[in-house]
């Protein structure tokens, strides 16, 4: 299989969302979880498959992505799945009210290697800051990437947000983690770059 990427300018959805209320939706689950740009959706089902105590949120700009892994989902028989077309940044800010998830979940973001692109890159620090007020107060952000350059950016764009602290979570990585690209990167022995961050304290 061709390693290719297929970029979608995040710019090109700009539609607002209302506020959603998925403990009337979905009352028997406690735990909320959300992975921004969900791709294949390998990490996502399988993560649901895994915990199925804990409502999955999965958020794709690319619509016919959504359509491919809902049906998946469906033969899955997956109840604790929710998936939405559309922005991130977006989604959290309109759907979800503030200290909500445990969990968000941002693995391989296209890299926008142009210069002239690099405020499309889904890790921002308006991102950043929405994501710190949505998780709850032990809740972790999980970011991953084989691109260098969009590595550094990120752990700069960490840095300077000042909302973030690196934490050891190995387990999370070598237990749970996989995704369409981390696949790639594994055939073709390129460098891996993960990290889980904390709120401060």
């Amino acid at each position: 299989m061709a390693r290719i990427r297929t970029h979608t300018n995040p710019f090109n959805y700009f539609e607002r969302m209302k506020p959603i209320d998925f403990n009337e939706k979905f009352p028997n689950l406690k735990h909320m979880d959300c992975e921004i740009g969900f791709g294949r959706g390998i990490f996502l089902r399988e993560w649901a498959k895994s915990y199925p105590e804990r409502l999955m949120l999965g958020i794709e700009v690319r619509k016919q992505i959504v359509s491919v892994l809902q049906e998946r989902c469906n033969k899955d028989e997956l109840d604790n799945v929710w998936l939405c077309n559309g922005q991130g940044l977006i989604f959290l800010e309109d759907a979800l009210p503030k200290k909500t998830l445990s969990n968000v979940f941002i693995f391989h973001p296209d890299p926008w290697f142009k210069k002239r692109h690099h405020n499309r890159r889904v890790v921002s620090h308006e991102l950043l800051a929405v994501i710190s007020e949505r998780l709850i107060e032990d809740g972790l952000l999980h970011i991953s990437t084989d691109v260098s350059e969009l590595w550094d950016d990120i752990l700069l764009k960490i840095e300077e947000s000042k909302l973030y602290e690196p934490v050891e979570n190995e387990e999370f990585w070598k237990k749970d983690y996989s995704s369409h690209w981390s696949l790639f990167s594994d055939r073709d022995n390129r460098s891996q770059f993960y990290q889980s961050f904390k709120l401060k304290g």
